[in-house]
């Protein structure tokens, strides 16, 4: 009897220990991942970060072409559209992906509640077709047929991006929305509405 009760405690001891190192293990595997989810996000959020700085550095200062845009039925010269005051220029296509354009509109709608009428900013779209319509975008973009109109670096990859435009067609403050960062774009157009669009 005394024999059998100490091949169970034994028994007992060996199953408590092996489900003891199972759970430390499980433990550790679970912290392992967290940690390489963290720093996944790290890295992401750091690319971001410095994709966002590169472009901004690299677009500074490039002066765009003065190329022709079609509004309805006329066509007007870029140089006219901000011969007069700093533009809020958002250039976007047919070809980027809609939630990415649509989260930025959504946010110069929300910044900026006078946005349809007001001739500061200007929404720049490229269309294969010229099918648009006001209703589209919540207000008439000046469109191109083809993208590469204003000779800048950035026309070649397919996202939207802002920048400020004056009469010496010059690019200023250029900014690259990331829709996983919605905060950016809202500190963007809060600093560009502090600074261009408050007198």
């Amino acid at each position: 009897m005394q024999f059998k009760r100490s091949i169970c405690s034994v028994v007992c001891f060996v199953l408590i220990v092996f489900l003891v190192i199972n759970l430390f293990f499980i433990m550790y595997q679970l912290k392992t991942n967290e940690i390489s989810k963290f720093a996944t996000k790290k890295v992401t959020v750091d690319n971001i970060n410095n994709a966002l700085v590169r472009n901004i550095y690299l677009k500074e200062d490039l002066k765009v072409k003065n190329n022709k845009l079609l509004f309805y039925n006329d066509t007007i010269f870029l140089s006219e559209l901000c011969c007069n005051h700093t533009c809020l220029i958002f250039r976007f296509s047919l070809f980027n992906c809609s939630m990415c354009v649509n989260s930025v509109l959504e946010k110069i709608k929300d910044i900026f509640p006078n946005y349809k009428d007001n001739t500061k900013i200007v929404f720049m779209y490229d269309s294969v077709n010229g099918r648009i319509t006001e209703n589209m975008f919540g207000k008439m973009p000046y469109m191109s047929l083809k993208e590469d109109i204003l000779g800048i670096p950035m026309e070649k990859i397919n996202i939207p991006y802002m920048f400020i435009l004056d009469s010496t067609l010059v690019v200023k403050q250029f900014f690259v929305p990331e829709k996983s960062m919605p905060e950016l774009t809202d500190t963007y157009l809060n600093i560009i509405k502090a600074r261009y669009f408050s007198k």
